[in-house]
């Protein structure tokens, strides 16, 4: 990131910003149920991670990277994810997450347990932004991302939450007997749905009547045609029963049973 003379952190202030926040937990340490050992600033460790280290009696250290702005400037989605290609020693060749992650890999092993905190007086950005050569990537506005984002670790496997769908639903009618038999067949028509989906025929046939070229009627003909582009697949009689693709699936998964794919050449 290019500094102006007045974004630049810390030149000009009575204090350096992230000399401040060190001294906010420097104030901390003095009670002692704070559990703080000690407090570095600018620290002997990899960048992105020594602004402020604080290191706890358990062991634990806590990098504190501090960014500072002294204009209305705000964090964004882009703040965090882009690379400055400016930069002629090539020396962001990491977004700043980016930068905070391979930190963050070279010294975790350092110690018995590690955090790592993005400190800044900014606002999170409220407005969406574009980037790419043409405004192809979409970037939310940080702040109502942060607030949607929920990540959720730890989650049971694929036979756990087999076993969590059937008692749902013997929680739902108070009965085993058609558990199993609901499971299947909806996980059935999802599978059947995506398998219509991959192989794109997901569309339907359409009769229409097969006329001449000055509009006269073929009596018992009629051509079939593809729904999403009108295209016409063949001509049959007025006798000829058109089966949809997802008919015909739904009968031989009825037959084969669960787990079967379908593929087009």
């Amino acid at each position: 990131m290019k500094y102006s003379a007045k974004i630049k952190p810390g030149m000009g202030d009575p204090y350096w910003y992230e000399w401040s926040v060190g001294q906010q937990y420097i104030i901390d340490m003095l009670n002692p149920d704070n559990n703080i050992k000690c407090v570095e600033l600018q620290a002997n460790v990899k960048l992105g991670l020594d602004d402020v280290v604080v290191t706890y009696e358990g062991g634990e250290k806590l990098f504190v990277q501090v960014k500072h702005t002294r204009s209305n400037n705000t964090l964004t989605f882009g703040d965090l994810v882009s690379i400055d290609n400016t930069s002629e020693d090539g020396s962001h060749r990491y977004s700043l997450l980016g930068e905070l992650a391979q930190s963050w890999i070279a010294e975790k092993n350092n110690y018995q347990k590690t955090r790592v905190c993005l400190s800044t007086n900014r606002k999170p950005g409220i407005k969406v932004s574009s980037a790419g050569k043409e405004k192809e990537i979409k970037r939310p506005a940080l702040k109502l991302f942060l607030k949607c984002l929920e990540i959720e670790t730890n989650q049971i496997g694929l036979e756990e939450i087999k076993e969590d769908l059937l008692q749902r639903l013997q929680a739902v009618f108070h009965t085993k007997k058609y558990s199993r038999i609901i499971v299947g067949k909806t996980g059935s028509c999802i599978k059947r749905m995506d398998n219509l989906w991959k192989n794109r025929l997901d569309w339907q046939v359409l009769q229409k009547p097969l006329l001449t070229y000055n509009e006269i009627p073929f009596s018992r003909f009629k051509a079939n045609l593809r729904d999403s582009d009108n295209q016409i697949l063949g001509v049959a009689t007025d006798r000829y029963k058109v089966v949809q693709n997802e008919d015909a699936f739904a009968f031989t998964d009825s037959l084969l049973g669960e787990g079967v794919t379908y593929e087009t050449f």
